[in-house]
């Protein structure tokens, strides 16, 4: 029975993408379409336009922002590691600067001298 569940889910995910592809490629109105397969509501053919259009879309927009390709010269490699060390620099100047003022704030000495 389970199978027989699936593939009518499967005949209608098919119908769907068959209804899509004949409006968005075959020149077919959204009208013609449902006359032909039959369906009743266009609201239902409008959603399914959606609901594929954002599948076509998703595997990319995945793609540009999970996927970072690794370097792969090793001028890429320094590039990549001088970056990483530049931020760390930074984060490291910024505490000290931090530090510092919390030190004149304080007015105490720091290792003898006082800072300026």
């Amino acid at each position: 029975m389970g199978h027989l569940f699936l593939f009518g889910k499967q005949a209608h995910k098919l119908k769907m993408r068959q209804i899509v592809k004949e409006i968005t490629c075959g020149g077919y109105t959204i009208e013609s379409a449902m006359s032909k397969y039959q369906v009743l509501i266009r609201s239902t053919v409008t959603k399914w336009l959606e609901r594929v259009r954002q599948q076509e879309q998703a595997p990319t927009q995945a793609m540009d922002y999970n996927l970072k390709k690794p370097p792969t010269t090793p001028i890429e490699q320094v590039v990549q590691h001088t970056d990483v060390l530049t931020g760390q620099v930074k984060r490291l100047q910024e505490q000290l600067e931090q530090a510092e003022e919390s030190i004149e704030k304080r007015g105490t000495n720091y290792g003898g001298i006082r800072s300026a």
